[in-house]
């Protein structure tokens, strides 16, 4: 009796080394890590080395308006996009939600990366601006583990009703408009 209550403890040992021993030579130590602790053997390995990843930011990063152009008559010109988010850190996925108030307009971003952007029409900066010149606003977007990421947003300048001269001027179909004297949809970039 005291010889089998002494084996036990030492005997528990040997099982559990002999335990081990064989599972980890049957799988990887990550499918060992999984079978013992089930929240450490899921972790990325992001989590487990305790290092800050960089939040990579893509998706439509400019947007361009174009003077006078307000399809929905709000006096505002308008653009929007979506930009994506990837991150191997858990939890750090996401934008900063903001406002950002800049030199000629307004930009908003949500957690999920829908922007948009909108201008004062009337503004005497836009309405001044000639024929395909253009103003450009650089904004700045933050993810959650503070990397940044920039948007472009340019005005663009056309012909103003006063100084059209019908050889220079071509109509465009609905939702297009002339920008140095080709048609085009509003949210192309302007090509240098």
């Amino acid at each position: 009796m005291i010889f089998s209550g002494l084996l036990k403890p030492r005997f528990k040992s040997i099982l559990i080394i002999i335990f081990v021993t064989m599972h980890l030579s049957a799988c990887g130590t990550e499918e060992f890590l999984s079978a013992i602790a089930p929240d450490i053997g899921s972790a990325r390995e992001a989590d487990i080395d305790g290092i800050n990843h960089a939040a990579k930011i893509n998706g439509v990063d400019f947007g361009n308006v174009i003077e006078d152009v307000d399809p929905d008559g709000d006096n505002l010109l308008e653009v929007s996009g979506k930009l994506n988010i990837t991150d191997n850190d858990i939890g750090e996925q996401a934008f900063i939600a903001k406002t950002v108030n800049g030199d000629y307009g307004v930009f908003n971003i949500d957690t999920t990366g829908n922007w948009n952007y909108a201008a004062g029409n009337q503004q005497s900066a836009v309405q001044n601006l000639a024929s395909n010149a253009s103003l450009t606003e650089n904004l700045t977007v933050s993810s959650v583990d503070g990397t940044t990421h920039t948007v472009e947003i340019t005005i663009i300048g056309v012909i103003d009703s006063g100084n059209l001269n019908n050889a220079e001027y071509t109509f465009c179909p609905l939702n297009q408009v002339q920008v140095g004297g080709i048609c085009g949809q509003k949210w192309y970039k302007p090509i240098n």
